[in-house]
């Protein structure tokens, strides 16, 4: 908004009105006396039409201060203007801004030949309304379509900034071109001259302000992935031991004996969890282990009244860790399949998904759309769980599909694996991920509309383990715990942190800072 600002009222208050007074008889001065009161109108208004008539009239004005009576010029300033109006006009231009400031904003560059693009198609969009031209600029730019939200929210101010420019651009046109056609053009080259080293300067000036002070009021940069990474667990955590390197010790079982009991009697619950499972369990920038499930696993501790330790597992081998004694449960969005349920004894699901694809910004298009993704030839899904019933399910919707397993979202999402047209995901934790790589987004493919259910894993296929977790799943669903706690870390509310609001009281007269010590 301030660059914008800047530039449009250098261009409507210095550069335009000086161009006119180097070319015709009038003054700078005459220039903004004659037109301040309609301009002024036109910003209240925000529209151009509306005083069209007005804007004739002081062009009319404008001649007559100058003792220009003719009737050549009320013809021409007649027809000129209502021509020219249809045209773009500079307000229209200057405010295609946006698409290069949204790229430096979310840390991207634009290339030699996408700006090229982008000059070419913004001289053409600029027919059009800017609020239909800049989305399509966005998505020629490859430049996420979220943007396109910040600029409807400050079109409520910058459409009165761009009608004023765009009024200041239609008188200019209509009093040159009428000086032209009555013989009264002239270039005064000294005037000229001061002109264009006074918008020089200040350009120079503008330019570097404004830069400077972009640079440590916004940083350039885009926050909706610190935003996520600075996220902390909700209610207080239980005490905890996160086994980061060390392997811990294998947990002791006797058989016949509910691993319930056991967990009780020791003191402490293990919880196996899975990397890269945003936004299920993940480390954030103070180093600890959150997220969904790590929320409910320190809930379900704080309910049996024990200690927490969290050991990582390695996805190849979870029904290994869990017989093995590695962990007693595995809390990490995993999703419920008849491979893993004839491996492991599972809950009853306490949450289910939407099946959605993550696709670089510009073919969200494409793959919200099942019959445009069948029409892609020698179509590529990348797959982090690639198990056979997961295949199968694929296979079913996108017979031609070529299935290609990874590890983690993060090589693709990172660039490392070129030739993948889109990863299979949830959309929930999907858009987990594009926070933290806004270049992509998530598309759910209409009309399809698949669940994904989600479930723990129990350590040796402990019954009564598992109907106690059944019941305290259901437990947690009725009481809102488990709708609380998807709000936060699915839905991201209260994810970014807010200080208390300034206040003259506790700022300046410093109340209640005694108090506070």
């Amino acid at each position: 908004l301030i660059t914008y600002t800047v530039l449009a009222l250098v261009l409507s208050f210095l550069v335009l009105p000086a161009l006119i007074s180097a070319v015709t008889p009038f003054s700078h001065r005459d220039v903004l006396s004659t037109f301040r009161a309609t301009l002024l109108t036109i910003f209240a208004t925000g529209k151009i039409i509306v005083v069209l008539p007005q804007l004739i009239d002081d062009v009319k004005r404008l001649f007559g201060r100058r003792g220009i009576e003719d009737p050549e010029v009320d013809s021409a300033a007649d027809i000129l203007m209502p021509l020219a109006y249809p045209f773009p006009n500079l307000g229209t231009l200057v405010i295609m801004m946006f698409v290069p400031f949204s790229a430096w904003y979310l840390g991207l560059t634009l290339s030699p030949p996408q700006t090229a693009v982008f000059l070419g198609a913004g001289m053409v969009s600029s027919f059009v309304a800017p609020i239909v031209g800049i989305p399509f600029l966005l998505d020629l730019v490859h430049i996420p379509a979220d943007m396109f939200e910040l600029f409807v929210v400050s079109t409520v101010y910058t459409d009165r900034i761009r009608v004023v420019l765009g009024a200041m651009h239609l008188v200019a046109l209509t009093v040159i071109a009428t000086a032209i056609l009555t013989g009264r053009f002239k270039l005064k080259v000294h005037a000229f001259a001061r002109a264009a080293v006074a918008t020089a300067v200040v350009f120079v000036v503008s330019t570097v302000g404004v830069r400077t002070w972009l640079a440590h009021s916004l940083e350039g940069a885009y926050k909706g992935d610190r935003t996520f990474v600075q996220m902390e667990l909700l209610e207080k955590p239980v005490p905890t031991h996160l086994f980061r390197k060390e392997t811990p010790p294998p947990l002791e079982h006797t058989p016949g004996v509910s691993r319930l009991a056991e967990i009780r009697q020791r003191g402490f619950l293990r919880v196996g969890y899975l990397a890269d499972r945003l936004p299920f369990a993940f480390v954030n920038q103070e180093a600890q282990l959150v997220g969904f499930d790590v929320e409910m696993a320190n809930e379900l501790a704080r309910d049996l009244g024990v200690r927490l330790q969290f050991v990582r597992l390695d996805p190849a081998t979870l029904a290994q860790s869990l017989s093995d004694g590695s962990c007693d449960l595995l809390m990490s969005g995993l999703v419920v399949t008849p491979e893993r349920a004839l491996q492991m004894s599972l809950t009853r699901p306490y949450l289910e998904l939407t099946a959605a694809f993550i696709v670089p910004d510009p073919k969200r298009g494409t793959f919200s759309s099942l019959a445009k993704v069948r029409e892609i030839p020698d179509l590529r899904i990348g797959v982090v769980a690639s198990l056979p019933s997961i295949t199968r399910a694929i296979r079913q919707v996108l017979p031609n599909a070529t299935i290609v397993p990874l590890p983690s979202p993060r090589p693709y999402l990172k660039g490392k694996v070129k030739d993948i047209d889109a990863l299979l995901y949830s959309a929930e934790a999907g858009s987990a991920w594009t926070l933290l790589y806004p270049s992509f987004s998530v598309a759910i493919p209409h009309p399809l509309a698949s669940r994904v259910p989600l479930a723990y894993a129990v350590a040796g296929r402990d019954l009564q383990l598992t109907d106690f977790l059944n019941q305290w799943i259901e437990l947690k669903r009725t009481d809102g715990t488990i709708d609380r706690f998807y709000r936060h870390w699915i839905l991201g509310e209260g994810a970014e942190k807010s200080g208390p609001r300034w206040s003259v009281l506790r700022n300046v007269l410093h109340v209640g800072e005694e108090r506070r010590k």
